[in-house]
């Protein structure tokens, strides 16, 4: 069902403002991406990783250069990774609209293999 958001997830603390630096975006998405996939798909989660550490190492986040972070939209991207997983799997959609909006670039991002 859910496979690791390796775009965005893929994460620390959220700040008391609701917003999340940059510096804590990729640790903080990949610690909530994992902890989506052995939530929601724990089969999966089990048969590919069997820990939090091996989930964390084969986590990328996509952190580009020369483009501008969002820091409301990273803790939105958060939440969303966060919500119940039938949820997620009627609102999969919505859910990427708000981790693509943590990066704008002039030119899209490369599509990461193994991005559900």
């Amino acid at each position: 069902m859910i496979r690791v958001m390796s775009f965005a997830l893929a994460s620390s603390q959220l700040a008391a403002c609701g917003e999340l630096s940059q510096e804590r975006w990729a640790p903080r998405a990949a610690q909530v991406s994992c902890q989506t996939l052995r939530r929601c798909d724990p089969i999966t989660y089990h048969l590919d990783y069997g820990s939090m550490d091996a989930c964390l190492d084969a986590t990328e986040v996509f952190e580009p250069t020369g483009c501008t972070y969002d820091p409301e939209a990273a803790s939105r991207c958060i939440a969303a990774m966060r919500w119940r997983c039938p949820r997620i799997g009627r609102r999969y959609d919505q859910l990427l609209e708000r981790c693509d909006a943590v990066w704008s670039c002039s030119t899209p991002p490369p599509s990461t293999p193994g991005t559900p």
